[in-house]
């Protein structure tokens, strides 16, 4: 007991408290009704602290306090913070004011400045401050996601899904749905199966690895080359096997790395399946590693290849829509022209019926060039590399001149 009672006594721990809504009415203040967006600002906070090395946040031992309040207008997010030390005494203030979507480089600021307070290293001073706080799409997500905090339930839930739907990329929300254990829909079970076995190869492999080697540092470097080899050989699928291995089983750290293994290796995982053009597998692994590491150097990139993925798919979802009005106005002559309902479902990126279309386009033994450059744009795109291999030859002996819109895919094509 009296060793554990050193322990708290040498820690740094914080406790962050709900800033309060200085526009709110003088009787909620006095009742202490905390807002929504009180709540979600406090969480990310808090949030952000907790994966600070050395630093804990909760109330039990802790050496500052921080509360304040905010004040916001359309236009403008005003954010007024106090440090407390733990005998109530008032160690500072800090004053941050930018546009409401900039809400996450606000509280950014707070949190570099209770790192100061806490005298915390130069080091890690220098790593939050410097991280790049991406732009909030809707600051709702963040009072949704404070309003889920204080519900419990279904209601948590949907609330967490709302706030989702206002920011996909919304980091906070997503690690907080994984914790309800609610996962994106599942995977395709063949695809599944094939990755399990083969991850399950690559672990055995690996455990046998780690097992023989006596230096960290050495094995780190070793999985490391061997990673950016399956990428130069655009071996994307192994690449994702051998990296879920290491995710399955992580190596003894290596302090001399600025990302250990697991991370890395998550980050390729993301980065192949953009490769392998598989949407729902990139936004699956990559809100995973947006909510896992929000401190990361690749936080941005992945962030972009997930708005990416989401933006194709509602691309997708407004198609469907575009495509019935505009086969609506088609004479049945014209709907029974594959040629041109291929372009149809192809401008509205509803891929998979315009590969059928541009396929019977094709089967009447006239030459159509465009279509052919147009399918093999939608084979890639529909991950159907091998498929892509056997187009790219027809189209060089039989529209030559089309070739150099398509030869680069030469050189992307995923091996396996």
């Amino acid at each position: 007991m009296i060793a554990m009672w050193a322990v708290l006594a040498l820690a740094q721990v914080v406790a962050v408290l709900p800033f309060q809504d200085a526009a709110a009415p003088t009787h909620n203040k006095t009742a202490q009704v905390v807002s929504p967006l009180a709540e979600g600002l406090r969480a990310v906070i808090a949030a952000d602290l907790a994966a600070v090395p050395g630093l804990t946040v909760g109330d039990r031992g802790a050496r500052l306090r921080v509360t304040g309040a905010y004040q916001r207008t359309a236009t403008e997010l005003k954010l007024w913070a106090r440090f407390y030390r733990s005998n109530g005494k008032l160690n500072g203030t800090a004053t941050v004011l930018g546009p409401p979507d900039e809400l996450l480089e606000l509280a950014g600021r707070i949190e570099s400045r209770i790192l100061r307070r806490l005298k915390m290293p130069r080091e890690t001073i220098a790593q939050l401050t410097y991280r790049v706080r991406p732009r909030l799409r809707s600051v709702r997500a963040v009072e949704r996601f404070g309003a889920a905090l204080q519900a419990t339930g279904e209601a948590r839930q949907h609330l967490l899904e709302l706030a989702l739907d206002d920011d996909p990329t919304f980091v906070y929300a997503a690690r907080a749905l994984d914790a309800l254990d609610r996962k994106l829909p599942p995977r395709d079970p063949e695809e599944l199966g094939w990755e399990e076995r083969a991850s399950a190869d690559a672990l055995v492999r690996w455990r046998a690895e780690v097992a023989a080697s006596h230096d960290p540092a050495r094995l780190a470097g070793d999985c490391l080359a061997r990673f950016a080899k399956l990428q130069k050989e655009r071996r994307f699928r192994l690449l994702v096997a051998e990296a879920r291995a290491v995710m399955a089983a992580p190596p003894p750290p290596v302090p001399s790395l600025s990302e250990q293994l697991p991370e890395s290796a998550e980050y390729l995982i993301v980065a192949s399946y953009d490769q392998l053009n598989e949407d729902d597998a990139l936004l699956r692994e990559g809100q995973k590693y947006l909510a896992r590491y929000p401190l990361s150097n690749g936080f941005v990139v992945v962030r972009q290849l997930v708005d990416g993925a989401i933006a194709r798919q509602k691309e997708r979802d407004a198609g469907k829509a575009q495509v019935a009005k505009a086969l609506a106005r088609l004479s049945p002559a014209e709907r029974a022209d594959s040629c041109r309902l291929a372009n149809l479902y192809f401008d509205e990126h509803q891929l998979a019926d315009a590969r059928g279309r541009f396929q019977a386009c094709l089967a009447d033994g006239r030459p159509h060039p465009d279509a052919l450059v147009r399918l093999v744009w939608t084979e890639y795109r529909l991950g159907h590399f091998a498929e892509v291999v056997r187009l790219l030859e027809r189209i060089r002996v039989q529209a030559p001149a089309r070739y150099r819109q398509v030869m680069q895919l030469t050189d992307e094509l995923p091996v396996d």
